[in-house]
């Protein structure tokens, strides 16, 4: 078993301060900004429900916590124990995790649950799937 605790936590890049989250309503202005090109390409089934997503949902965010590979899909969970997300990856500041811990710039990337629910309510439509999740939610009444 791992365990790693860490803040949600911003960081500065040279002159530039890095937000400690990202949105879906900023996932769509990257991709406009870039023609919709790779890396920053939305699937055409994202797009097709842009107008049902809530901008202001939180997609991403970095944390403080230790991380190293083989810690993606690690649940991430608050202060109260509830699930806020799923750590995926490591941002480039991480890498040196393998050998040193760094909490000045090297952060842990999760994808944030409300994300995960929201497009699974506006995107894939998968009612009976989060009826299962949150079974006592009022999403589902």
């Amino acid at each position: 078993m791992r365990l790693s605790y860490g803040l949600v936590k911003g960081y500065k890049d040279g002159n530039q301060e890095i937000n400690w989250r990202t949105t879906l309503g900023d996932l769509y202005e990257r991709a406009e900004e870039h023609q919709n090109t790779v890396p920053f390409q939305v699937p055409q089934s994202w797009r097709n429900h842009q107008a049902d997503v809530n901008p202001d949902t939180n997609m991403v965010f970095v944390a403080t916590s230790d991380t190293i590979g083989g810690n993606s899909g690690s649940p991430v969970l608050n202060t109260k124990g509830e699930l806020v997300g799923l750590n995926f990856d490591r941002n480039q500041f991480g890498m040196v995790r393998n050998f040193v811990y760094d909490e000045v710039k090297a952060r842990h990337i999760s994808v944030a649950s409300p994300a995960i629910l929201e497009a699974l309510r506006s995107v894939y439509h998968a009612d009976a799937l989060l009826k299962e999740l949150l079974p006592n939610s009022k999403v589902n009444k």
